[in-house]
């Protein structure tokens, strides 16, 4: 590789990792192949069947599917998903951003029809998230998810808006059981109560489902302030090999 190239060639956004010269993509070709094989493993076991194992991922729109990329082994870091999930909750870049989103709202598109067939009118959708809890957010010092839904409303040009809250107690999930998940989640996953959802299609987002919890608290709460259907979508499914 010539100098010119080192000087202006991008690093990988999910290994680090310079990007050939000869590539667009803003991924190497090792993690290029790796992140379209999780993909692939997504579609492959899935391929439109009732999620069994996770029975409270919801999505009104899909008859309790939640919508998701990648299956991935939360006890492997060195895959592509993993590697994804870190840099958008611990070392976000506009780069990274920019590549979820594109993933996420090729996702829609591809699989809520409904959302840009003209079925619904664009000015009866909103794109919220699952918010972190304000503890996190204090320390990392942004909340993730909404930094991506943001980018994900602005490329299918839908309506983003804080929908949802943390209630200041809420515990963190991934330290907890399946059951507790389910309670902490509905004690701590509230509506805004100041912004009318009547009416409204949403689509709710969040980075990974593992029981779907969180998911299906954030739907419920929406759907009990008058929300006509909740569109649930993630970038990973959490499942172990």
């Amino acid at each position: 590789m010539s100098f010119f190239n080192r000087i202006w060639t991008n690093d990988c956004v999910l290994c680090g990792q310079p990007v050939e010269p000869d590539r667009e993509s803003p991924l190497c070709r090792r993690c290029h192949v790796g992140w379209e094989t999780e993909k692939d493993r997504r579609r492959i076991e899935r391929s439109g069947q009732p999620i069994a194992e996770f029975p409270h991922t919801y999505d009104t729109a899909q008859n309790g599917l939640a919508l998701t990329m990648v299956l991935y082994d939360p006890s492997d870091r060195t895959s592509p998903a993993s590697a994804l999930i870190y840099r958008l909750k611990v070392n976000i870049t506009r780069r990274v951003t920019d590549f979820a989103a594109g993933e996420l709202a090729d996702l829609l598109k591809r699989s809520a029809g409904l959302l840009f067939d003209g079925t619904i009118a664009k000015e009866d959708i909103m794109l919220t998230y699952i918010p972190r809890r304000r503890s996190t957010v204090k320390r990392i010092g942004y909340d993730h998810m909404k930094i991506l839904s943001k980018a994900v409303a602005k490329r299918l040009g839908l309506r983003h808006m804080t929908l949802l809250r943390r209630a200041f107690f809420a515990k963190e999930q991934k330290h907890i059981g399946m059951a507790e998940r389910i309670k902490n989640a509905r004690r701590t996953i509230v509506a805004v109560k100041r912004i009318d959802v009547g009416g409204k299609t949403i689509v709710l987002l969040d980075d990974i489902i593992t029981t779907g919890a969180s998911l299906h608290a954030g739907s419920e709460a929406l759907l009990d302030r008058g929300a006509r259907m909740v569109i649930c979508a993630t970038i990973a499914e959490a499942r172990r090999r």
